[in-house]
């Protein structure tokens, strides 16, 4: 049977109708659409490719800032902000090579497919780095288990992507057992119990261990990994227990930072021991009134020190509009949109996203540093 769409090989000087071909070869070197309609539909094409790996990657459910993305739901503008980025990922910045592959093969979609799937590894990784570290590390906890053939790769939940490598595939949708044949799956809340009292013992190494310490920490989880058929776990998907994982490792960590003292950094053990985790310790409640009108001052002294004007003049809009609307930048649950905070101050999306990220969040976590000492913090950079 012919295949339309998925052939790398050209076919004489046979047509490719394919929506991304057929795009980048229109584009100009400047990579300039040819016309809106044109535009829209590749957007809309590669909506579909984004949303349909984030389902597989168990990303459609997550809040979008783990995908580095400003919003409280995908549906409320955080996707098409995603949209947005990985056009300019896909075919903004690798154009030239996009171009050059059309010219020789002209079905360029296993390659946007591809291209897809790295801008969410990088955004994964630099957005969510202890969830994305923690996936990493339980994988290659289960393939050490797998090689001792103490586990089975029973399937997959849903339609994954075939490969040619004769190892299996892990991914959230990897069914594991066991035992060979067919046996009860577990869900995610029956794993609830059990993970705790692996982070009890793995953390911090989960998230620190770097080098020659990161086979150990591997070691130690495929050993937790084993235990799990002790605890009456016949099967499950890696998928539910790496939620569980992270969740419990974000909460902890979470607490860590938010708390004098926390889970991941404690007291001292003797000369040849790792520093042993403490309990987490509540601290006085703070003066937050006090607290919070010294940061305000903080963060309006670091503004009103800039000397480009433009620079100082948006950024007063947006510190305003945020002050006016919540606390502190993500106090009260997740901004809107860039785009929506772009229409509310009559600025561009890239802007304000441009704004928030490289100068007023890091004013803001200059100046919570501070808040607590009797010296003001220097003046950020113009």
């Amino acid at each position: 049977m012919p295949n339309d769409h998925s052939t790398d090989q050209p076919r004489g000087n046979e047509p490719v109708n394919e929506l991304f071909s057929d795009y980048v070869a229109s584009l100009g070197d400047d990579g300039e659409p040819p016309d809106l309609a044109s535009y829209e539909a590749v957007r809309e094409g590669l909506r579909a490719l984004l949303v349909g790996e984030m389902r597989r990657r168990s990303l459609w459910t997550a809040p979008p800032h783990y995908l580095g993305v400003s919003g409280a739901r995908w549906a409320d503008g955080a996707l098409d902000e995603l949209v947005s980025d990985a056009y300019t990922f896909i075919f903004l910045r690798r154009l030239r090579g996009l171009g050059n592959r059309q010219k020789v093969l002209r079905n360029i979609r296993p390659m946007v497919v591809r291209n897809v799937r790295n801008f969410l590894t990088q955004r994964q990784q630099k957005a969510d780095p202890l969830g994305y570290r923690v996936f990493g590390r339980l994988k290659e906890a289960v393939k050490k288990t797998l090689e001792r053939g103490s586990l089975f790769v029973r399937g997959q939940s849903i339609d994954t992507e075939e490969t040619s490598d004769a190892k299996p595939r892990i991914a959230n949708a990897t069914i594991l057992s066991f035992e060979p044949g067919l046996a009860p799956l577990v869900g995610r809340e029956d794993l609830q119990q059990t993970v705790p009292t692996w982070t009890d013992d793995l953390l911090p190494e989960l998230i620190t261990a770097e080098g020659r310490s990161v086979p150990e920490l591997t070691g130690r989880l495929a050993e937790k990994l084993g235990s799990l058929q002790s605890d009456g776990v016949k099967a499950f998907r890696f998928g539910d227990l790496v939620a569980e994982l992270k969740r419990d490792v974000r909460q902890r960590w979470n607490s860590a930072w938010q708390h004098s003292l926390g889970p991941l950094g404690g007291e001292s053990g003797g000369a040849d021991e790792l520093p042993r985790p403490v309990p987490i310790t509540q601290p006085e409640e703070p003066d937050t009134s006090r607290w919070l009108q010294a940061i305000q001052s903080c963060v309006e002294s670091s503004i009103s020190a800039l000397q480009r004007r433009k620079l100082r003049d948006d950024l007063w809009s947006l510190w305003l509009h945020i002050r006016v609307t919540r606390i502190l930048p993500g106090a009260d649950g997740p901004l809107p949109s860039f785009s929506e905070l772009g229409r509310q101050l009559g600025l561009t999306r890239d802007r304000v996203k441009q704004l928030l990220e490289k100068k007023l969040q890091p004013i803001v976590m200059t100046c919570l540093r501070t808040a607590d000492r009797p010296a003001p913090p220097s003046p950020a950079p113009s």
